[in-house]
């Protein structure tokens, strides 16, 4: 799982880590999925002002379809990806319910 995927450099590094352990027949440790958890809309939030520090709103931005063609150009099946867009406070618990529906059918 990757909360803040910005472009997708570590997403492709785990894919292409996770191919090399299957083609070495290596174990997993139980990992067939990669997650990756953004809003696609870079930091953000109220910052007050003795709290200023070196980031603006929406630095780290980069668009859903930058950070799939990102990981197309890198080798890496964007549909081999599980994207779950929006903010991780939101999604990290529809992923956890969808995945629990699976185990109970």
């Amino acid at each position: 799982m990757e909360f803040g995927t910005y472009q997708g450099q570590s997403i492709v590094y785990a894919h292409h880590e996770r191919e090399l352990l299957k083609s070495n027949s290596q174990s997993l440790f139980g990992i067939s999925q990669i997650y990756a958890f953004d809003s696609f809309a870079g930091t953000g939030g109220v910052v007050l002002e003795e709290e200023k520090g070196p980031f603006k709103n929406g630095d780290y931005s980069a668009t859903s379809s930058e950070f799939e063609s990102y990981l197309a150009n890198k080798g890496v099946n964007p549909n081999s990806i599980q994207i779950y867009p929006g903010f991780f406070q939101n999604t990290l618990t529809s992923m956890i319910q969808e995945k629990n529906k699976k185990k109970i059918q």
